[in-house]
């Protein structure tokens, strides 16, 4: 069976978010060779993206919060 992921997957798991333990059953699955995952290349961007936004948007506000002190 192939099963089709995805960006919120990626995010589930790397993020430990509300829906990662099913994410990781997922995962479990396919390392088993119980199914196949398949996922367009977007798939992996748009995660590295989102964190990278994350972390410099957290990088912003420790910056402006040291100025305050």
């Amino acid at each position: 069976m192939i099963v089709y992921i995805e960006s919120n997957f990626v995010l589930e798991i790397a993020l430990e978010q509300e829906q990662s333990s099913a994410a990781h059953s997922i995962l479990s699955l396919a390392e088993n060779h119980q199914i196949q995952l398949a996922y367009p290349s977007f798939v992996l961007s748009e995660p590295f993206e989102s964190v990278m936004r994350a972390s410099r948007e957290r990088n912003t506000l420790q910056k402006s919060l040291m100025k305050v002190e």
